[in-house]
């Protein structure tokens, strides 16, 4: 069952010769199928996600019907451009958001605590970071220990490695060339 409500209407007039629809049936189908085209289009496409909450639908919704109008003008004004190509709605739906979304990305990009998610997402967005806000690598900070040469009752503490064994040797048993090397690399 259908109820039907008109202001143009008065009557409940049929017409016989199209299946015995009433005449406001008819008008609507001959004037309406904008709405329905662009329902197809935007169910096509659509940014709309299933959720209870009532005002979210109808955000999602409006722009859902932004997007399309904003494809139908795009095309008044530019009609050669994709022509051939038939994912050219997809194509302006994606450029669309990207550059709906640009100012925030770089916007964003300028802030200094990131995780290394939020950087990798926005580089790969084509977000140039600024380089005053990356992190530099910092050297590992220089342990300290024992020397491994020193009999244990002298336990001296060092942060000098040897560069061919990497052991930590004090200034007793290391000879300095270039580089640290401890007395037993050296002789050999």
């Amino acid at each position: 069952m259908v109820h039907l409500l008109s202001s143009q209407h008065d009557d409940d007039k049929v017409c016989a010769y199209l299946q015995n629809k009433r005449n406001m049936i008819i008008d609507y189908n001959a004037s309406k199928g904008g709405v329905d085209h662009a329902d197809q289009l935007i169910r096509e496409y659509s940014c709309s996600r299933r959720t209870a909450r009532w005002p979210y639908r109808l955000f999602m919704n409006v722009i859902d019907i932004c997007a399309s109008n904003a494809f139908i003008l795009y095309n008044e004004k530019n009609p050669d451009w994709q022509k051939n190509n038939y994912s050219r709605r997809r194509l302006f739906l994606l450029q669309l958001g990207d550059d709906l979304a640009r100012n925030y990305m770089v916007k964003r990009s300028h802030y200094k605590n990131h995780t290394d998610r939020v950087k990798t997402a926005l580089r790969d967005c084509g977000v140039v970071m600024d380089d005053q806000h990356i992190p530099k690598p910092q050297a590992p900070a220089r342990k300290r220990a024992k020397c491994y040469e020193c009999p244990r009752k002298d336990d001296r503490k060092v942060n000098i490695t040897c560069t061919v064994c990497s052991k930590f040797v004090c200034e007793l048993y290391r000879k300095k060339e270039q580089t640290y090397v401890c007395t037993k690399c050296f002789s050999t």
